[in-house]
């Protein structure tokens, strides 16, 4: 038996049966601290064995020191077509996962994810732009889907996976200026594992941006005239999309043009003034908004202070309270299938200079002057500190990282060490593979309904008082009822404020204050399951610095004259602190009393 048709075997077996777990493991009756621990532990690894063979039905033709690439094997096509459906299958159940465990949605508390569904809502309401929406392409588009009727979390999910999967075909496409056309599908391949981590998860203007720019890249290189009726609309959604990857887009697409009217005096002058022109919009729209001013000013603070970003992420680390081994686990979870396209770029661009000092092969150094590019890029925002995260100034690199590996495969009869760089290749890149699924959710962050319907209560309220909560910012205002020209309201969930914070214990243990005698003024305490409940998704050792309060605590609050509860219902509850004027509400059964 052809160990292809195992592969493919395996794989359809696996997807059986994680679907048939899902269908019968009942979706979620109150607050999930982690999403994963949802299922059971060998149901992950089922569903890993099977994303494991769907990569191997692409990769199993690679032997020895000479690959047999599937494609040029009458059939095997095929095998490659149904790997990436079955990697696909895998990937849509994952990106659906919040949906089948009956999340109002995956995104709480202070997320971005928050925010610019609150701007889609502010479009539906109004049906127009609001001020402060300075990159709205994403928000339109998930408007026109919740227009035609589709709900919000599918919405969500839905966009997910087809920025993602955009991204893949995308890179493939790309790649056939360095390699064969039937060879670009193994690109989109090794462009699949889920290597962004949580940016997956959310709604990241900056990373669904980056995910197009394969694709506009493609047609900027192209010499098709033919191309320029999809590069005008898709060029232009760029510029709105997102100000980095605009900026940095359109200036690959006069790097390329240099580049080729240097080496082949050939330059298509059509995609030349779309990448200027490009360039010059993006910095007449977004100087539009003085948002961008106060970012040049923040920026210019660490250039003069020359603070270290990379010194403050130490610093946090050495506090964490994990033990040795537990901190590795997280890595490799968190950052493992980064850090292993990370060593393919290491390695990818070692073998390119290797290719280059021995054969001066033009598409060689193009790839080499990417990966310098992107180099001056990460190194320009790390020092400035516009961006740092690693994933996110790190996916330039990432994307040339993947095309040099395409373009080193189709080459590989002329790379020194061609076996062992192979076999580290694609073993790095399955590694990716297998860990990149259990790192895109973060643990507590289950927007549950009975959270939801409680936020909006509060913010329904026209009492100006300020609330004190825990891990709740103002983008869960945004998110409810949409942005406002009036930023007061914003000031009733102030995340960014230690001051409105609920304090250890609520204050009942140790010397502070109680929770009650915080402030002179009348305010709101706001409690919800996820407060008690989300650090379970931590380590042990973890815990006890992760516990807001604890359910003894709150019953000392229940106790506490100063403070009346006003609003409960199974999930959340709301005190006032003050002496309001009174009326009843009738929540979950019961009569409570509420400020008019």
């Amino acid at each position: 038996m052809r160990l292809e048709t195992v592969t493919s075997g395996l794989a359809s077996i696996c997807l059986i049966i994680v679907s048939v777990i899902l269908i019968f493991i009942p979706p979620a009756s109150g607050y999930e601290p982690s999403i994963y621990t949802s299922y059971p532990s060998w149901m992950w690894i089922i569903y890993a064995i099977g994303i494991l063979c769907s990569f191997g039905m692409v990769f199993v033709n690679l032997s020895g020191s000479k690959i047999k690439h599937p494609l040029d094997r009458g059939g095997a096509r095929d095998y490659v077509i149904k790997g990436f459906v079955l990697l696909l299958s895998f990937y849509v159940i994952l990106f659906f996962l919040p949906i089948y465990r009956g999340y109002h949605l995956y995104g709480r508390g202070s997320l971005d994810i928050l925010f610019h569904l609150g701007l889609v809502k502010g479009i539906i309401q109004t049906g127009s732009l609001s001020g402060n929406n300075w990159y709205p392409i994403l928000h339109v588009f998930l408007s026109v889907l919740r227009i035609f009727g589709v709900s919000e979390p599918f919405a969500v999910s839905l966009t997910q996976i087809v920025f993602f999967l955009l991204f893949s075909l995308g890179t493939g496409i790309y790649s056939r200026q360095y390699i064969s056309e039937n060879k670009s599908h193994t690109v989109s391949v090794l462009a699949f594992p889920l290597m962004f981590g949580i940016f997956h998860s959310g709604l990241h203007p900056a990373i669904y941006s980056f995910f197009l720019f394969p694709l506009l890249a493609h047609l900027l290189d192209t010499v098709d005239r033919r191309a320029n009726w999809a590069l005008i609309p898709l060029a232009t959604s760029i510029v709105f999309f997102h100000p980095i990857t605009a900026i940095l887009t359109f200036g690959y697409g006069i790097f390329s043009k240099v580049y080729e009217n240097t080496i082949f005096r050939d330059i298509t002058n059509v995609s030349a003034m779309i990448s200027l022109a490009g360039l010059v919009l993006s910095f007449i729209w977004y100087f539009n908004f003085s948002r961008v001013e106060n970012i040049i000013a923040k920026t210019a603070i660490p250039l003069i202070s020359r603070t270290s970003v990379v010194g403050q992420q130490s610093e946090a680390a050495r506090s964490t309270s994990l033990s040795a081994i537990h901190f590795l686990v997280e890595l490799i979870r968190l950052y493992g299938a980064y850090l292993s396209y990370v060593l393919i770029g290491v390695i990818v661009f070692g073998t390119l200079i290797l290719h280059y000092y021995r054969s001066r092969n033009l598409k060689s150094k193009k790839l080499l002057l990417l990966f310098l590019a992107t180099a001056a890029v990460i190194i320009l925002f790390l020092s400035a500190s516009l961006v740092t995260n690693p994933i996110r100034v790190g996916r330039w690199a990432i994307f040339v990282a993947i095309v040099g590996t395409g373009y080193i495969i189709n080459q590989i009869d002329r790379i020194p060490l061609q076996t062992v760089m192979t076999y580290t290749v694609i073993g790095l890149v399955l590694i990716a593979a297998v860990v990149g699924p259990f790192s895109i959710y973060q643990d507590g962050n289950h927007m549950t309904e009975s959270e939801y319907d409680s936020a909006e209560w509060i913010v329904s309220m026209t009492s100006p008082e300020p609330v004190i909560s825990h891990a709740m910012g103002y983008k869960m205002i945004i998110y409810i009822s949409g942005p406002s020209p009036n930023e007061e309201r914003y000031r009733q969930f102030r995340k960014a404020d230690p001051n409105f914070q609920l304090p250890n214990h609520l204050g009942y243990m140790g010397s502070g204050e109680p929770v009650t005698d915080i402030f002179a003024e009348k305010y709101y305490i706001y409690l919800k399951t996820h407060d008690i409940k989300y650090k379970n998704a931590y380590y042990e050792e973890q815990q006890p610095s992760l516990t807001s309060y604890t359910k003894q605590d709150v019953q000392y609050l229940n106790t506490d004259t100063k403070a009346s509860k006003i609003y409960t219902n199974g999930g959340a509850s709301t005190y006032y602190v003050g002496s309001p004027s009174i009326t009843t509400r009738k929540v979950s059964g019961k009569l409570l009393e509420e400020p008019n």
